[in-house]
């Protein structure tokens, strides 16, 4: 079953910087082939519209503040595989309401800081064996 990678290097600031500059519209389409998510799933679980989208993947590059967001969602998908085993697995619980989100879905809330620092404590809880 294919991981999703994790987009940093060993260099945090090469990272930085990678993201500053803006990440190839390509990365946002492997990580949909990951996933196995639409596009436009992919697209709304970071906060970039569709027309946004478009454009972007005719200028071949999203911009820092998208760059990021991939990035955040590439990490937290990875850190979710790693926890549960494999993809489908971490898919499933991505896309699934839980009550202690407020039934809310995970992916849903990754479009923001504070929405993903939810989903990651909730992750750090049900690593630890504090999830209720």
């Amino acid at each position: 079953m294919a991981k999703v990678a994790r987009a940093t290097t060993h260099d945090p600031f090469a990272t930085i910087e990678r993201l500053r500059a803006g990440l190839p519209y390509k990365v946002l389409e492997d990580l949909v082939t990951k996933l196995g998510l639409s596009r436009e799933e992919v697209a709304r679980s970071i906060g970039i519209p569709p027309r946004t989208l478009i454009r972007r993947k005719h200028a071949h590059r999203l911009n820092a503040a998208e760059s990021d967001r991939v990035h955040r969602l590439q990490e937290i998908v990875a850190s979710t595989i790693d926890l549960l085993g494999d993809r489908d697995s971490a898919i499933h619980w991505l896309t699934t309401p839980h009550p202690a989100l407020g039934m809310t879905v995970p992916l849903s809330l990754l479009d923001t800081d504070v929405g993903a620092a939810q989903v990651r404590e909730i992750l750090g809880r049900i690593r630890y064996g504090m999830y209720s």
